[in-house]
């Protein structure tokens, strides 16, 4: 599995520093664990998406983490059989919207009621 620091780059974002993931830790033993194992330069993966998030004030995901979760949910809509991405090309939305042949997220909350 590549490290957090990979797969930032990989992404072209900016990968968080040494500082930044050593922040993220809850205890003076993660800390000793972080440094002693090479992981503030190496971090793996799952443990660079809480740090990411942790900077980030750690309500949401960061950069890594979002994009990772976004793909993965790309990757499931585009291969499920009920896909709108399969089947007729040139669907049309049939659910009440603002502009006939449209469907907007306003659209979508509008019909759930949060939107007036």
């Amino acid at each position: 599995m590549p490290t957090g620091q990979a797969v930032a780059q990989a992404l072209g974002k900016t990968p968080l520093t040494p500082a930044q993931i050593q922040a993220a830790a809850a205890s003076p033993n993660q800390v000793m664990t972080l440094q002693n194992g090479g992981f503030l330069s190496r971090t793996p993966l799952w443990y660079y998406v809480l740090a990411e998030a942790a900077h980030g004030g750690g309500q949401r995901l960061g950069p890594v983490g979002s994009t990772i979760v976004a793909e993965v949910l790309v990757g499931l809509v585009r291969r499920s059989p009920d896909s709108i991405f399969k089947g007729k090309r040139h669907r049309r939305p049939s659910l009440p919207s603002s502009s006939p042949g449209t469907f907007t997220l306003a659209d979508l909350l509008r019909l759930a009621g949060t939107l007036t």
